[in-house]
């Protein structure tokens, strides 16, 4: 498989200025020290120290300019060979000092991505040479030195982590109110999905069956005239609903190539996971077998209304309370599953919709015969949101679900369990 190769590395012309700028003072000053008699060979011990000098000013000026397309590697390059050159006392104590501000702005670079790693980097190339002279003889520090020095380098220090526990608080609260954005804008993705758009569309259902079982019959042609340009209406507000859907999930057109059956939506309010509370206590276990009670009752009668007719099963009780997030979720599912079979069932063919309790959660299965792709009272192109069948099966395997479907012999089913571990933060 052949991988797209990537662009060039971007320059960046202020970091590149001031390389530019130190490199050049590094050649000026090694050239003027050259000049003092610096490269001098008194023995092939000097002349093998020298001509490292020399070879590590040059790469140490090399790493400096590759700072301006490598800012971070690069930097870290220039910190390692003034950290080496620290550690051979003499060689840093002979070498141009306008290498020290090459390490200086590498630093600064650094503390840019990471101030705790700049931070590390100071303090080892602050002591490195310090240490390395002392050893070998070549710097004299009393204690008033090396107290004063210690007192700088700890207020740094203290300075260095204030500004670095400033600067997590400040990124732990953007990511706080990036996080509370987006969980915003999910829960306006979902109101829109399970209440205004599939009001909409249950709307649209029902005109469409009136219109078609008893306008058609009873009222004259400028009634039904009247009612054609209300449906018309309704079609045009849904598709509005779900760009609007669409906008604040991201979806792109390539998603809304998907299939149909993975295009459920509610058609009723009062659903929505993705606002769902996230109170971790339980539901009394009749209250919960009430509500989802109240909810098939309430669904069969949208679809009978429509003329479809099926079974519906649920346990006769519960032996425990139900997760209030687990009875939230399973509510809507069962919306989700009534709107599916009004949108994509075959009249004739009914439904079987079970609901089950089992030691790995709640269990929603739904069997029926999916309409003909010519039957246009059924195939309702361009009134799904497309955030039905993706949202619970994500939703569900994050919280250690799952949902799984099977279209065979001409005959659709869905299986979902629910865990009653269910997260409240999906």
């Amino acid at each position: 498989m052949r991988h797209p190769m990537t662009g060039p590395r971007r320059f960046h012309p202020i970091l590149g200025t001031i390389a530019a700028i130190l490199a050049t003072l590094n050649a000026a000053d090694t050239i003027t020290l050259l000049n003092r008699g610096w490269f001098v060979f008194a023995s092939t011990q000097d002349a093998a120290s020298i001509t490292l000098g020399l070879a590590m000013t040059a790469i140490i000026a090399a790493t400096t300019l590759a700072v301006a397309w490598f800012p971070r590697q690069a930097a870290l390059a220039t910190c390692a060979l003034w950290f080496t050159l620290a550690c051979m006392p003499t060689l840093i104590f002979s070498m141009s000092w306008t290498l020290a501000l090459d390490m200086l702005f590498a630093m600064v670079v650094v503390m840019r991505g990471s101030l705790l790693t700049g931070q590390l980097i100071m303090d080892a190339c602050l002591l490195a040479p310090m240490i390395s002279g002392t050893i070998g003889g070549l710097l004299h520090l009393d204690y008033a030195d090396l107290t004063l020095f210690a007192v700088i380098l700890g207020c740094l220090n203290i300075v260095m982590s204030i500004i670095e526990a400033a600067a997590a608080k400040r990124r732990r609260e953007r990511q706080r109110l990036e996080n509370e954005q987006r969980q915003r804008q999910e829960e306006i993705v979902h109101q829109l999905h399970d209440d205004v758009a599939n009001r909409l569309s249950y709307t649209l259902l029902r005109m469409e069956h009136d219109d078609d079982t008893t306008v058609s019959g009873l009222a004259d042609e400028h009634s039904r005239a009247e009612l054609d340009e209300l449906a018309d209406e309704v079609r045009k507000a849904l598709a509005s609903t779900r760009q609007a859907v669409n906008i604040l999930s991201g979806r792109s057109a390539a998603d809304e190539r998907t299939s149909r059956r993975d295009r459920m939506s509610d058609f009723d309010g009062g659903g929505s996971v993705g606002a769902v509370s996230d109170i971790a206590d339980e539901i009394a276990p009749k209250a919960a077998l009430d509500r989802l009670s109240g909810v098939v009752s309430d669904e069969r009668r949208r679809l009978e209304r429509l003329g479809i007719t099926g079974l519906a099963v649920l346990p006769t009780s519960f032996a425990a309370g139900v997760g209030r997030r687990t009875l939230e979720t399973t509510e809507a599912l069962l919306r989700e599953c009534f709107a599916n079979i009004a949108k994509h069932a075959e009249p004739e063919g009914g439904y079987v919709l079970a609901v089950a309790v089992r030691p790995a959660g709640m269990v929603v299965s739904l069997s029926d015969t999916p309409a003909q792709a010519g039957d246009a009272a059924h195939t309702h192109d361009g009134r799904s949101t497309g955030k039905g069948l993706d949202h619970y099966r994500r939703l569900l395997e994050d919280g250690g679900g799952s949902l799984t479907i099977a279209d065979e012999d001409g005959q659709w089913t869905m299986t979902a369990i629910i865990p009653q571990t269910l997260s409240d933060n999906p």
